[in-house]
């Protein structure tokens, strides 16, 4: 029979060893993630002359895009194609500047932001016929985050905008981030797949991007700053792209970290 303490240390060792198995599995499978395809694996998807801002519906059967030269509101046109190999066909046709399409939930419409200098206002176009009209106004950035709710950026005076979170009529809407400083502008926002975290992209009072934010959707406080990012965000389902010095890495959802010199993205765990 053991005596008392020896047995205690046995268990110990036993537990310690449990443990060092665990940490060591949980790199081993986040090392096994596959990495991002290499790019002799791309496929092109469109032969315009500037495409930029992408969206892809929820079944995955539809992309949408800006055809213009810019990645933030740009001129240009709001197109839609069938993957992978449909004609792109323009929704619109008119000299308003344009950011950030996005597709319903159903995939029925296409919401994005109109900023005519003066305001920034959704407009929504359906996917197959009809035309664009204006939707929501002071809401620029929008995305859905459930069958009804909405996430989008709102002007509360002069340039401050903040992070709004709204059913579709705009009833039950309240903050869930709002910039500093009075001159501070989150021009856009991402809500993760399970819709408890949003990733903020801000521009400060100097017109500086900062680096990405993330806040609970719910009630909660900022996280610390992500990454430096200026245009580029978002989610996966089980992974969080980050953009270090151009190069992407792929880490855990929401990781905070920072970028090494080489331009990879370290996780801070």
């Amino acid at each position: 029979m053991l005596a008392p303490a020896a047995g205690l240390s046995r268990t110990a060792a036993a537990i310690a060893a449990v443990v060092m198995v665990g940490i060591a599995l949980a790199f081993w499978l986040r090392d096994q993630r596959s990495p991002l395809a290499h790019r002799s694996e791309w496929v092109q998807l469109t032969n315009l002359d500037s495409v930029t801002q992408p969206a892809l519906s929820p079944d995955g059967r539809m992309l949408a895009f800006v055809r213009g030269p810019g990645t933030f509101v740009t001129p240009g046109q709001v197109y839609v194609k069938l993957l992978p190999d449909g004609v792109p066909v323009a929704l619109t046709n008119d000299a308003r500047p344009k950011m950030s399409p996005v597709f319903s939930p159903d995939g029925s419409r296409l919401a994005y932001t109109v900023n005519d200098g003066a305001s920034w206002d959704t407009w929504e176009v359906p996917t197959v016929r009809g035309e664009p009209r204006p939707w929501l106004r002071n809401a620029s950035g929008l995305t859905w985050i459930g069958p009804t709710d909405l996430l989008f950026s709102e002007i509360k005076s002069g340039n401050h905008m903040a992070i709004v979170k709204s059913s579709d009529d705009r009833s039950a809407s309240r903050d869930v981030y709002v910039p500093p400083h009075t001159s501070g502008m989150a021009h856009r926002s991402h809500a993760s797949p399970d819709g408890t975290w949003a990733l903020i992209v801000e521009m400060d009072e100097r017109g500086i991007w900062l680096p990405c934010r993330r806040r609970l959707t719910s009630r909660g406080t900022v996280e610390e700053p992500l990454y430096r990012c200026r245009l580029v965000h978002g989610w996966t389902v089980d992974v969080f792209q980050r953009r270090c010095r151009g190069r992407i890495s792929r880490v855990a959802a929401a990781l905070p970290g920072r970028c090494s010199r080489a331009g990879h993205f370290r996780p801070h765990i």
